[in-house]
């Protein structure tokens, strides 16, 4: 058996120990762990005569674990600051050498081959016969060939099938019935589309196909049904009725945030999480791992005190937080899981900064605050960040809440408290400029905006009833949409829509979900699980299956887990239409829980 041999490390890259540590721990954090190798592994402490080799079973972030220590060398105390490496140790030297030799020694031993049989495995003698009944001789290409050329002149040109695959005869084959299959299956939709019926499973035969064609005559097609396909919630069989749910389940935070929120973010990958409190330290930050959220360090630079709000640019590399007092704003670069402080904006904001926004390329970053100098705009070169002038329509002594990217870039939005509420303006390069106000505006402050990612519509929270304003735009026009039959009931905080722009979340004293078809917003059953208190920001991540909830009080940071359109069996009862969420209609196929099944939607 070999002995255990541990990976190298390119150039040997040296960090140090963060914290001093005695003869016998048997873990250590490190300034930088990315430079050491998985475990397990060896790591040199010291650069001279007195140094210890040790061994260690894992390595997570910074922290280093399952220390053997005094692997090579003696076992001692170590200062923080000292140094460390995966250098070549003695170990490694003496682990080449004896399993070198041990190979070497297995070589020697291996016996000279004996001649083949249909038994035993050797040396075998070659042989072009094409016809012989010989069992210890292994036919040349040139026997092989001879076959090949008369299987040939029996099977005809291949190239002559009229099959994608000419190379082999069974693929062609096979690529026949697969067509075949595939035209069962689109005559199967078609003829379920048209209202009719096909019995069996599939793959159906001929005859049940025709039978479902001759079903098609007395069969209603509803104007506007769709078919989707819909994974299931439990056992439905074909034809059920069913209705369909989007599901939001809370997810559970190992260590919670200590301050009431006030902001939440993910960034672009959605591997980080920001989460801006009203209490100190004011700002915690999560790594996703999976369904799990785990707590980072915080930044040895921290914001100076209550943080109203946060914004990634779309890749991760930059944070922005917004708060309370000078410098109001806090920029971080993150490199691996640590996010350290960047020098402060210049010109700087004036007072507490209540609104922070990355644009969807990360070059602009947007701020909105309470004094005369509301609004602020800056570009974005590396880490330097420079303010630009927007010279028209800007709000004066407006106090601004909330400001909002359009995904592409193309407009601003600025919400505040007098009116109209709320500013749009249009890009042009690094010039912004002001549109026309909507002909109907909010109806009070805005301290909540979002532009949905397919550049259609917008949304406001506003301090006063509705509390939600929703528009549509076409071309440079904002045109308000009917208000939803389900409304905050007091004043919006803030609003967000999920990745695909079908979703909307708005957070007030509780929180409403909004399911968008045909530009109508159709207000959700609450969540199992929802803030006892004020919700105050939302955010999803990219591939849209979680969502977070900054609130006050309780764990002050609510995530679920967001299942989309799953599908129920319907008891064909009033009380399902009073409860449904996102379609009614009946199931094509039978299927189980987690299964995904075409379904007829007629009502969405």
């Amino acid at each position: 058996m070999l002995e255990t041999m541990y990976p190298a490390a390119a150039n040997s890259r040296q960090t140090e120990l963060a914290a001093a540590i005695n003869d016998t721990q048997t873990s250590f954090t490190v300034l930088d762990g990315s430079v050491l190798p998985p475990g397990p592994n060896q790591l040199t402490l010291g650069t001279d005569e007195s140094a210890e080799t040790i061994l260690y079973t894992g390595k997570s972030g910074n922290e280093v674990t399952g220390v053997t220590r005094g692997f090579e060398g003696v076992a001692k105390s170590w200062v923080a600051g000292t140094k460390l490496a995966r250098y070549f140790t003695a170990y490694d030297h003496d682990t080449f050498r004896d399993n070198i030799t041990d190979l070497d020694r297995r070589l020697n031993n291996i016996p000279e081959p004996e001649d083949a049989s249909l038994t035993q495995k050797g040396i075998t003698q070659l042989s072009n016969a094409i016809e012989s009944d010989e069992d210890g001789e292994a036919a040349t290409p040139k026997a092989v060939n001879t076959v090949r050329q008369l299987v040939a002149s029996q099977i005809g040109d291949l190239a002559e099938l009229q099959t994608i695959d000419k190379d082999n005869l069974v693929d062609a084959l096979n690529e026949v019935f697969t067509h075949v299959d595939e035209g069962k299956e689109l005559v199967k939709t078609a003829v379920i589309v048209k209202g009719g019926t096909v019995a069996g499973t599939s793959p159906h035969s001929f005859e049940e196909l025709a039978d479902g064609i001759d079903t098609i005559e007395t069969s209603t097609v509803i104007n506007g049904q769709q078919q989707v396909a819909r994974t299931y919630a439990e056992t439905i069989a074909a034809n059920d009725p069913i209705y369909t749910s989007t599901d939001y389940t809370s997810i559970p935070i190992a260590e919670a945030p200590t301050g009431d929120g006030q902001g939440v973010a993910y960034s672009g990958d959605g591997v980080y999480l920001a989460f801006a409190q009203a209490s100190s330290p004011y700002l915690s930050l999560y790594k996703r791992v999976g369904e799990d959220y785990i707590k980072l360090p915080n930044p040895t630079s921290m914001p100076t005190n209550v943080a109203r709000a946060v914004s990634f640019t779309p890749d991760g590399v930059y944070l922005a937080v917004g708060h309370a007092t000078s410098p109001f704003v806090t920029l971080y670069k993150r490199t691996g899981d640590v996010f350290t402080k960047l020098p402060n904006l210049s010109p700087l904001p004036t007072d507490e900064t209540k609104a922070v926004s990355f644009s969807a390329n990360g070059l602009y970053l947007a701020v909105g605050g309470l004094n005369t100098s509301t609004f602020n705009l800056y570009k974005r070169n590396g880490d330097s960040f420079t303010r630009l002038a927007i010279t028209t329509g800007l709000p004066t002594n407006a106090l601004v809440y909330s400001v909002a990217f359009g995904v592409d870039d193309d407009y601003l939005t600025i919400g505040y408290l007098t009116a109209p509420f709320i500013a749009i303006y249009k890009r042009t390069g690094d010039v912004f400029t002001k549109l026309p106000d909507p002909s109907i505006p909010p109806t009070g402050g805005v301290c909540g905006l979002d532009f949905s990612p397919n550049g259609v519509y917008l949304a406001a929270a506003h301090f006063t009833a509705p509390f939600l304003t929703l528009y549509k735009r076409n071309g440079d026009v904002f045109e308000k949409l009917p208000n939803p039959l389900v409304l905050p009931t007091n004043q919006g905080r803030a609003v967000r829509f999920n990745p695909t722009s079908e979703y909307l979340t708005v957070c007030f004293a509780s929180l409403i979900n909004y399911k968008l078809a045909n530009d109508i917003f159709s207000g959700l059953p609450n969540p199992q699980f929802v803030p006892a208190q004020t919700t105050f920001s939302a955010a999803y991540t990219p591939d849209g299956s979680n969502l977070a909830i900054a609130h006050q009080g309780g764990n002050r940071l609510l995530i679920y887990n967001v299942q989309y359109d799953q599908v129920y069996k319907s008891s064909n009862l009033g009380t399902d239409l009073l409860t449904y969420r996102t379609g009614i209609g009946y199931a094509l196929e039978s299927g189980v829980a987690g299964d995904t099944k075409d379904v007829i939607i007629i009502w969405r």
